[in-house]
């Protein structure tokens, strides 16, 4: 019975440390969940709560990669202050995946932001 503690408490943890490196950023994921992540380091502990607690729900959340909200060439506002075009577009692996585009100022700087600072420039 102490084995099996022992076995549940070392796997604890394991995922409470790459959890700890997550929020430091000094983990990165790329394509895999938080969820996923647990799932993988029970599986190395052999520990399977889903059979150990008669249940069959038990189950990761799969990543699904996302498009980008907009596309190299739009015209866009930044900040609701200044119109440009997007020149690039990286997806950020350091901001939990978040697509991060990348655009001229008047002066030609190239400046970057996220989706929620930047909003599509309708055509009339």
């Amino acid at each position: 019975m102490e084995k099996q503690i022992n076995k549940y408490a070392e796997c604890l943890v394991s995922i409470l440390d790459s959890l700890k490196l997550y929020d430091k950023k000094e983990l990165v994921l790329g394509e895999e969940t938080l969820s996923k992540m647990m799932f993988r380091k029970m599986k190395a502990y052999n520990i399977d709560l889903n059979k150990e607690c008669g249940w069959t729900h038990l189950k990761p959340i799969e990543y699904k990669k996302q498009k980008p909200k907009y596309k190299v060439g739009d015209k866009i506002r930044v900040c609701g202050d200044f119109e440009t075009q997007i020149d690039r577009i990286t997806l950020s692996i350091e901001n939990n995946n978040q697509w991060i585009y990348h655009f001229k100022d008047k002066k030609g700087v190239t400046w970057w932001e996220c989706e929620e600072a930047i909003e599509l420039i309708k055509s009339k």
